[in-house]
């Protein structure tokens, strides 16, 4: 990679890393703050273990893969996935500067199912890229307020099924795909029936209001894989309804927030 397209900040626990140099939104954080999602941080060292095999979808430059990784240590595994063809030199970069061995990148998106999708390309916010078209979503400003273009560009990516991929021992799955992460989940279900797996995955409603799906419902699906529903940003009794868990997010002021899924 040419120099002019890297911008490196260092962030207080993993040191050094590169970023493209359009990033507007993780690297100038991580810059300023020293971190990145410190919740999210702190559910990882929570729950993750030594030898703990772990999945990480939507991989970004590979900031959670690497927590994921240097958690697990040498005798545990992380399966990364990451869809924009953009990202993948940052990712490898990244995890070569680590030295980490225990970390494999597939470079696809993750949904209910395998063939080719649309990526629609946020270029200012990496970590924004959507499985679906920008323009249909409301929550948290325009899309255009969110860094894309007035005609948003895409990109043909291969998608997966977690089913069709892993059968093997998995603890720790982290899902972060802009609004996409119900179709994750809904295409590994195998892997949730035989192993149940501690599973921390946004949560976007307006978004996926927007998508035709019932928040609500949604919520429910999850409840009906057998698990408790808890959030990294802010407290909730393990048995609550759906209805309790939008109510504390909007009372939070939120409108996407981390579930935990137990």
């Amino acid at each position: 990679m040419k120099s002019r397209s890297i911008q490196t900040v260092i962030d207080n626990q993993l040191g050094e890393l590169i970023f493209p140099a359009g990033d507007n939104v993780m690297a100038p954080t991580i810059h300023l703050d020293g971190t990145w999602e410190e919740n999210e941080i702190d559910w990882l060292k929570k729950n993750v273990s030594p030898g703990d095999h772990c999945i990480n979808v939507g991989a970004n430059v590979g900031y959670f893969s690497i927590w994921l990784g240097k958690l697990v240590g040498e005798n545990g595994s992380v399966t990364a996935f990451e869809p924009n063809p953009n990202l993948i030199p940052y990712f490898k970069a990244n995890i070569q500067n680590k030295k980490l061995k225990n970390i494999k990148l597939r470079q696809a998106a993750v949904g209910n199912r395998s063939g080719f999708q649309w990526l629609f390309l946020n270029e200012k916010n990496f970590g924004d890229s959507r499985m679906f078209d920008p323009r249909i979503t409301s929550g948290g400003g325009n899309y255009r307020d969110h860094g894309f273009h007035k005609i948003p560009k895409r990109r043909l990516v291969r998608i997966v099924k977690l089913d069709n991929l892993i059968n093997a021992k998995t603890d720790i799955v982290l899902i972060d795909t802009q609004g996409y992460d119900h179709e994750v989940l809904r295409g590994m279900k195998k892997i949730i029936e035989n192993f149940r797996p501690r599973i921390l995955t946004e949560f976007v409603p307006e978004w996926l209001s927007d998508l035709g799906e019932d928040p609500l419902t949604v919520l429910d699906e999850y409840k009906s894989w057998g698990y408790s529903i808890g959030s990294t940003d802010f407290d909730i009794p393990a048995d609550s309804d759906s209805k309790d868990i939008l109510s504390a997010m909007g009372a939070a002021g939120l409108y996407f927030t981390n579930l935990t899924l137990y």
